[in-house]
């Protein structure tokens, strides 16, 4: 039969499980005396009619031999009266009637043939324990475990002190009530705070993983009342016995280096990194990654110049700038994705979040490549002069409608007049260049304005510099050079009167060249019925 303290609203709120300490009174006698006597294992074998509680009895030479005292001391001066058993009745050792309840009314209604002997104090019973156990005489008592008494036998390393429990009959509401029956268990319950688990988790953890047995108990309670040792030296020498124990609870702890700390600290078995440090053991500097960041963002940059400058000299009139459009787009997703992918890695992070930008680069893409493959499939129903091209230039055309799903503007590539190079002569219409430059304008605020406000609250929140500045100035020059570019655009095609009239090359020798003599011209001719 199980207690609680608690009602089942409050434990609801605050139960963090049992602590697998279990306390109960109860009947003990030595071990080796159950050896002897088989019988005395169960309340059954001290029964009158077995005639096993003689086996306890206290004789005038048992307490002479014990050292405890004579049978019949003088009350009046303060001297102890044992009650002799020569009778035939046991002793039945307890502390006190207010301690353990009444147990001389156990014996009665149990029908047993036991005398109980008040000791007035545990230090008392315990006393008696011993010197009766030295002189070899059977001993029972009412007592209470968890106790460092159980550990005495190991002290002494003799196991005539080991104590066994003796069973005593089992609750019963019409047989055997709680004045009969064996003592009630209290299972000691462990109680927290029912905002511990989200103010300082790893309290909580430790709380709710924390279990110990009474063994346990009994052996720190045994540094302290037979070795003789203080509290905490008690706890020390038990934490030091029992690291397979306590490890267990501490499982979210166990991180390589300790985190470095305080360079982090240990949760759920993964670091934690504070303080602009990082790696798995919170071991590298965070402006350890300034460098190659930089390193690697300005020779892209310089790349990116050098091409543009190459092609700018071989080909003026072409449209050069689109190599900006390319890179910019392919480092952006390549800065957002290592920016999540790295966020995706902190044990504080918010799946939320996370999800929010992965969704943000992916989704985007996705739309804009259905988009453009709409648009495009409209131009080749429209303009004759583009199914022309798209029919001589089918893979070319494929691989710049792909890159067109980072950046719709990209597709301009085709049209570009790059080296003069006749793949890159598409004949777009004015409709679709127009198309484009709205779902192009469009896609960069869909794509660049939620990856920046959601990598600086990341940013603020972990304080994870290096690396979110760099994904972020990425995605704040895509802004900005979409924008110029979107109206650079706008402003062209208003003053050139729907066509690109600065350093316009010779139409009818790249139509010839591309298409044959009657090819039509390359850039921006009007939409043409099927």
């Amino acid at each position: 039969m199980t207690r609680s303290l608690f009602d089942a609203q409050t434990l609801i709120r605050l139960f963090a499980g049992p602590s697998g300490l279990i306390s109960q009174i109860g009947w003990f006698t030595q071990m080796w005396t159950m050896d002897t006597y088989p019988e005395l294992a169960s309340y059954r074998g001290l029964q009158r009619q077995f005639n096993g509680s003689a086996r306890f009895a206290l004789t005038s030479s048992a307490l002479n031999a014990s050292g405890l005292g004579p049978p019949d001391a003088c009350p009046d001066c303060g001297a102890r009266v044992w009650n002799t058993t020569a009778s035939g009745y046991g002793a039945l050792f307890a502390i006190d009637p207010s301690w353990a309840g009444d147990v001389q009314l156990h014996v009665t209604l149990n029908n047993m043939n036991l005398m109980v002997e008040w000791s007035g104090s545990e230090n008392g019973l315990i006393q008696a324990f011993t010197k009766l156990n030295a002189i070899h005489q059977p001993f029972i008592m009412a007592f209470y475990e968890p106790h460092s008494l159980f550990n005495l036998w190991i002290a002494k390393n003799d196991s005539s002190y080991r104590l066994s429990r003796i069973s005593l009959p089992e609750y019963d509401s019409n047989l055997c009530n709680a004045s009969c029956a064996d003592f009630s268990s209290l299972v000691v319950q462990k109680i927290v705070n029912s905002q511990l688990s989200t103010t300082n988790p790893e309290v909580y953890w430790l709380t709710r993983l924390w279990t110990i047995t009474n063994t346990d108990i009994n052996n720190f309670l045994s540094y302290s009342d037979i070795l003789g040792l203080e509290d905490r030296d008690s706890a020390c020498m038990w934490v030091k016995q029992n690291n397979a124990t306590w490890s267990r609870w501490l499982w979210f702890r166990q991180c390589p280096n300790n985190c470095n700390s305080p360079n982090g600290y240990c949760f759920m078995n993964q670091c934690v990194c504070v303080d602009q440090w990082s790696g798995v053991d919170c071991g590298i500097p965070e402006n350890t990654y300034e460098v190659p960041i930089i390193a690697g963002g300005l020779a892209f940059s310089a790349i990116l110049v050098v091409i543009y400058l190459s092609l700018r000299y071989n080909c003026p009139s072409g449209q050069n700038t689109i190599v900006f459009s390319i890179g910019l787009s392919i480092a952006k997703v390549i800065a957002d994705s290592i920016f999540w992918i790295r966020y995706s890695g902190f044990t504080n992070r918010s799946v939320y979040i996370l999800f929010t930008g992965v969704a943000f680069i992916g989704a985007p893409v996705l739309l804009s490549f259905l988009l453009m493959s709409t648009l495009l499939g409209r131009e080749v129903k429209k303009n004759s002069s583009f199914r022309k091209y798209m029919d001589r230039y089918t893979l070319p055309l494929c691989a710049v409608m792909m890159l067109s799903s980072l950046n719709p503007a990209i597709i301009k590539l085709s049209s570009s007049r790059i080296m003069k190079w006749a793949v890159f002569t598409a004949p777009l219409s004015l409709e679709l260049s127009k198309n484009v430059k709205y779902l192009s304008l469009l896609s960069t605020l869909v794509q660049d304005l939620p990856q920046i406000a959601l990598q600086a609250y990341v940013s603020a929140q972990t304080r994870w510099v290096p690396i979110a500045i760099a994904s972020i100035s990425v995605s704040l020059l895509s802004l900005v050079f979409g924008l110029t570019n979107s109206i650079f655009d706008q402003l062209l095609l208003k003053y050139s009167g729907g066509h690109h009239t600065a350093d316009q090359p010779n139409t009818k020798e790249v139509s010839e060249k591309t298409f044959g003599e009657h090819g039509k011209p390359p850039n921006f001719v009007k939409s043409e019925p099927v």
